[in-house]
């Protein structure tokens, strides 16, 4: 969804070159693409680029990068604001433009400054360039959904959304950082704020920068999950039944929250049970979800019980559940001799068998067909007809 990139510089990186770099981009934002140059003070020029996925305003103003009304500000911007129709009630004053969530961005930033990032709930990563102050504001959401990175090249600043934009910055040297590798290798990635290049960060989750003319200025930490906890765990909910629907409320209303889209949201009508390896036994379990439309199952069934029971079970959940059944099964022979029997699939209703992978690596890819799904449950009533 979206991918920013951008510099705050002395080097002359030129608006060709960082188009080149924003176009490593595109598989994030194929919809639209904005690249813009900035003079600033001391010689440094402020570029900010970004390829955008349009999901909210598929107008032409939800372009980016955007500008607050008398220009003071601008932005570019990746991933949602969850809360944005909210806050567009708080800041009544602006005149927006748009219906989309990044000129609440502005507009917030305008009213509480470097505060704003108290009030937006989402997922992001935002790059703010405010040219009274001559500063670059570089923010990531509380978990880091979104990631940052940020080259930090002497007296200038390269941000993306990935590494490779960076990779394709004039002047990078593209060193590895070698004492890395191990953890890297032993971990299977890099924990923030480091990563794989030297002088390249990613921004932690939760977090946000100041680059002021050659120096970071401030970085803060705006928000923490353990304090978070610790806080809210002063004054427990002791009631189960309270503790119950208080997380129900809460996943009701963050799903609510991430389906508001000027653009279909496929699968947002589809009801989807998840279960695991042994659960397939338990015709019982399958019962108690129904009616799906979907069910999900990752498994590690040996090989004997596959080959015996895999198919048979899951053909058999599909047909009793009248809904498809899409199961990722893992197969191969392990270090301690232990040989699992693969056959990852997708089941339809009737009990036919969509797609399948035998053995190794690979992807199971077929189509849903909600048409086929309503024609079996209406020739054969099945769950309308339980008792149980």
């Amino acid at each position: 969804m979206c991918g920013i990139c951008g510099y705050i510089s002395k080097r002359r990186i030129t608006k060709e070159e960082l188009s080149v770099m924003n176009d490593t981009l595109t598989h994030r934002g194929p919809n639209d693409a904005g690249v813009e140059l900035y003079p600033e003070q001391d010689g440094y020029i402020v570029g900010f680029a970004q390829r955008r996925l349009s999901i909210l305003d598929l107008s032409p103003s939800g372009h980016q990068p955007m500008h607050s009304q008398g220009g003071r500000l601008s932005v570019v911007f990746n991933g949602e604001i969850y809360n944005y129709q909210e806050l567009k009630k708080e800041l009544t004053g602006y005149p927006f433009q748009s219906s989309c969530d990044t000129e609440v961005i502005l507009a917030a930033y305008l009213k509480w400054g470097k505060e704003f990032v108290d009030h937006i709930h989402g997922m992001f990563a935002i790059a703010l360039y405010d040219r009274e102050t001559s500063e670059v504001m570089l923010v990531r959401d509380r978990i880091g959904k979104k990631p940052l990175y940020y080259w930090k090249d002497g007296e200038n600043l390269v941000f993306s959304s990935e590494l490779k934009p960076i990779l394709y910055c004039p002047g990078f040297p593209r060193e590895v950082r070698r004492e890395i590798l191990p953890r890297f290798l032993f971990q299977q990635y890099i924990q923030a704020p480091e990563t794989i290049f030297r002088d390249v960060y990613q921004l932690e989750p939760g977090t946000f920068l100041v680059f002021h003319l050659g120096t970071i200025t401030g970085k803060r930490k705006y928000w923490d999950i353990r304090e978070t906890y610790l806080r809210r765990s002063r004054e427990p909910v002791q009631d189960f039944a309270e503790a119950k629907e208080g997380l129900k409320q809460r996943l009701q209303e963050a799903v609510k929250k991430r389906l508001v889209a000027d653009v279909p949201v496929d699968g947002a009508l589809l009801r989807v049970g998840l279960s695991v390896c042994y659960d397939l036994r338990f015709p019982e379990l399958y019962r108690q979800m129904a009616p799906l439309d979907l069910m999900v199952m990752p498994a590690a069934f040996t090989y004997t019980t596959g080959q015996a029971h895999w198919e048979l079970l899951l053909r058999a959940r599909a047909v009793e559940g009248q809904c498809y059944v899409l199961a990722s099964g893992q197969g191969g022979t392990h270090p301690s001799g232990r040989r699992t029997g693969g056959h990852s699939m997708l089941v339809d209703p009737w009990g036919e068998v969509c797609a399948v992978l035998p053995e190794g690596e690979g992807v199971v890819m077929a189509e849903m067909d909600t048409e086929r799904l309503a024609s079996v449950r209406e020739s054969l009533p099945a769950l309308r007809h339980r008792v149980l």
